[in-house]
């Protein structure tokens, strides 16, 4: 049974106004674009000294993956990870800031992705699971259609989210952001980067430990390998840089992108 954790009334009330709470714990959020490689480095996170594995949100399936203030207080007590396709936002900043949550901003090429997700959603005929989440609504009709015509819904309908999780973390001036590729090259180096970053005491052999551990652990990674938006058309990859071009001045290279004309200028 997990140690109780209450506050009183006064201390409640003060939710409204963002005064951070008490807390001598580490706690972490993964906030992650949908394959990225979050399950497995959440999983790498977690097995760290000390530390549980824990969801911040009450339900998933399409919702909008908001953190919600019962599941942050019942964790205050934990040393925890939690994972999830949160964007950045005034909400989101208070609740980082009264839980004393720091964030891990994991991402990808976006064209990988694209090809990733498409793997995903195509499970979904057979799993339902994987028809769910907060990217973009999978019709029936999806799972009858061709390749190309898959491939171009997850483009079309799916790419704007990712655009909007990045440039909201954008806006997060404290975030630990971390590629998918550089994980995918050397976990170890960059789980090392990550705990010195959140001034996390760890040597060597935990994080060894926690790389072997989470290695036997169901961590749902798909083909693990980068390039694979190269069989993205050009008609789609165009259609990407596009949406790209919508905000010019910000830095996409952590997504694959170069900087970009502005929109109008396109």
């Amino acid at each position: 049974m997990l140690p109780s954790f209450t506050l009183d009334s006064r201390t409640l009330l003060t939710w409204s106004e963002g005064a951070p709470l008490l807390c001598d714990k580490r706690h972490i959020l993964v906030a992650c674009l949908p394959k990225s490689g979050s399950t497995w480095l959440s999983e790498i996170l977690s097995r760290l000294p000390g530390f549980a594995r824990v969801d911040l949100v009450p339900f998933f399936d399409r919702r909008e993956q908001e953190l919600a203030f019962e599941r942050m207080l019942v964790a205050h007590h934990l040393d925890y990870v939690a994972q999830h396709h949160c964007r950045y936002s005034q909400a989101t900043d208070r609740c980082l800031r009264t839980f004393s949550i720091k964030p891990v901003v994991l991402v990808r090429d976006i064209f990988d992705c694209m090809v990733s997700l498409k793997d995903h959603m195509d499970r979904g005929a057979a799993d339902p699971a994987a028809r769910v989440g907060p990217v973009a609504y999978v019709p029936d009709a999806y799972y009858a259609w061709p390749d190309e015509a898959r491939l171009n819904f997850i483009v079309d309908m799916c790419a704007p989210w990712y655009f909007n999780f990045v440039v909201s973390w954008l806006d997060c001036h404290d975030a630990v952001w971390v590629r998918y590729e550089d994980l995918l090259a050397d976990p170890r180096l960059t789980v090392a980067r990550i705990a010195d970053s959140l001034a996390i005491s760890v040597g060597d052999e935990a994080v060894d430990g926690a790389l072997a551990a989470a290695a036997a652990a169901p961590t749902r990674r798909n083909v693990a390998k980068a390039g694979r938006g190269g069989t993205l058309s050009a008609r789609q990859r165009r259609h990407i840089e596009q949406m790209a071009s919508y905000y010019p001045g910000r830095d996409f290279s952590a997504i694959g992108i170069g900087r970009l004309a502005a929109r109008g200028a396109a």
